[in-house]
């Protein structure tokens, strides 16, 4: 997929325009990604846009809301909004 998403871009983009472009693309794209990609994207898309994980823990019956979460939290405070958007378009992981 990251392919596909490295062909949508144009020459000239700002990084911010890049990330719109992939983030569109994969929405809008029928692709087959694992779970564990899914959630990975999910994570960089939500610190790429919010910032490190800043609410709190869904319910443990809440399975896909606690995995989404854990996800983004295990990103941390270390990752700038700006490498989550470098490593979302450019299929870093």
């Amino acid at each position: 997929w990251a392919t596909g998403c490295r062909a949508k871009r144009q020459s000239g983009q700002t990084m911010q325009e890049d990330f719109e472009s992939a983030s569109e693309y994969i929405r809008k794209a029928s692709l087959k990604v694992s779970d564990k990609d899914q959630l990975k994207l999910y994570a960089l898309f939500k610190q790429a846009t919010v910032g490190p994980c800043n609410t709190s823990k869904p319910s443990m019956f809440d399975f896909t809301g606690s995995a989404k979460w854990s996800a983004w939290k295990a990103l941390g405070d270390g990752m700038s909004s700006e490498e989550a958007k470098r490593s979302n378009h450019a299929g870093g992981f």
